[in-house]
């Protein structure tokens, strides 16, 4: 039986309780790429960079000076109060696709029917679509590069649930079950940050739930939100 994350009683109280976790993360997740920029820029003041290894410099200066415009982007969003209204699920589909950058769009795999288009959910459009967006990025970090990250709708009773599968080679059990508390290191001392644990604040503050589970190859995330 595959291992599934639960919701907790609520990961904006979570936030809020464990500020100095929190202040911890946001910390983690600033210095380390703050650190590899200063490192570059030092490197190419002192000149000791090979002119053939420029290209790749830039293009590590460009994903960490990313890195850092997503961060606060998903700070500014988690603090706005959240404007909840009806939402087309194509139109949620859509925007999120379009908002990945073109080199991996072509490595997402789409699967929604017509009636999962045509659904409507109840929902923070600015905040459902910063949840799948970092959903897909990190799902296509994890993705060897020959394969398909899939993106799928699908209607249930009284929600709509909408899954980012990756091809990650799954997560460890006693990670998978820690994935959205903010400070948590994973079995091989990954990441301390705050994506998924403000994935998790931002879908729940909207009366949506998020989860993640094994299955196959990879790694299968969640998110439901309540029909309109």
């Amino acid at each position: 039986m595959p291992i599934e994350t639960t919701q907790s009683e609520g990961h904006a109280a979570t936030l809020r309780s464990a500020r100095p976790d929190v202040v911890a993360a946001v910390f983690h997740d600033l210095r380390a790429p703050l650190s590899a920029i200063q490192a570059v820029a030092d490197a190419v003041e002192d000149g000791v960079l090979a002119q053939d290894t420029l290209d790749w410099h830039f293009r590590r200066l460009r994903l960490l000076a990313e890195r850092l415009v997503r961060l606060t982007d998903d700070l500014v969003i988690a603090g706005d109060a959240p404007a909840v209204r009806s939402e087309a699920v194509g139109d949620i589909i859509d925007e999120a696709l379009a908002a990945v950058e073109t080199g991996a769009q072509q490595r997402l795999e789409l699967r929604c029917t017509a009636a999962a288009r045509g659904a409507r959910v109840r929902a923070c459009r600015p905040r459902v679509l910063r949840a799948l967006d970092n959903l897909l990025v990190n799902a296509v970090r994890h993705t060897p590069a020959s394969q398909a990250v899939r993106l799928s709708a699908r209607i249930e009773q009284a929600s709509v649930c909408f899954e980012v599968a990756d091809r990650c080679g799954g997560i460890a059990s006693v990670d998978l079950l820690r994935l959205f508390e903010v400070g948590h290191r994973g079995e091989g001392g990954g990441s301390a940050g705050l994506g998924l644990p403000i994935v998790a604040w931002l879908v729940e503050s909207q009366g949506g739930a998020v989860t993640a589970r094994n299955q196959r190859d990879g790694c299968c995330f969640q998110l439901r939100l309540p029909r309109a």
